[in-house]
């Protein structure tokens, strides 16, 4: 008997529209915890409805991109695709989901050598 099992950390993803006009993506952790992908930043949160909370208490982290950094949107989408803990955007660049780092790389072969990090965020 085979059991099917799913690596995926990205469970699923949405498009939401912030109270300020702003287009961002959602994606649903498999810890249930979102990343919010910007055109200028990721934010990790506790869950959905941490969002637009006006006292912040759900955010876990947050980072601002340089705008040399700044995430390409087709679609209203950031995310081309997802695969186990790698999410691959429009523009190269990859977001590496581990259990104790969240990471923002320029290239899949910089995250493979871990190397040129843009950011991160460490949750240990």
């Amino acid at each position: 008997m085979l059991i099917e099992t799913n690596s995926d950390v990205v469970q699923s993803s949405q498009l939401l529209t912030l109270k300020n006009g702003e287009q961002v993506e959602a994606l649903t952790l498999i810890n249930t915890q979102i990343l919010l992908l910007a055109n200028n930043s990721l934010s990790l949160y506790k869950d959905l409805a941490s969002i637009e909370d006006p006292l912040a208490n759900g955010l876990l982290h947050s980072v601002a991109l340089e705008e040399l950094h700044y995430l390409v949107q087709k679609e209203g989408r950031f995310m081309e695709m997802t695969r186990s803990g790698l999410v691959g955007l429009f523009d190269e660049k990859v977001i590496l989901l581990t259990p104790n780092d969240i990471q923002l790389f320029p290239s899949r072969a910089s995250a493979l050598r871990n190397q040129d990090e843009i950011m991160a965020f460490h949750l240990g």
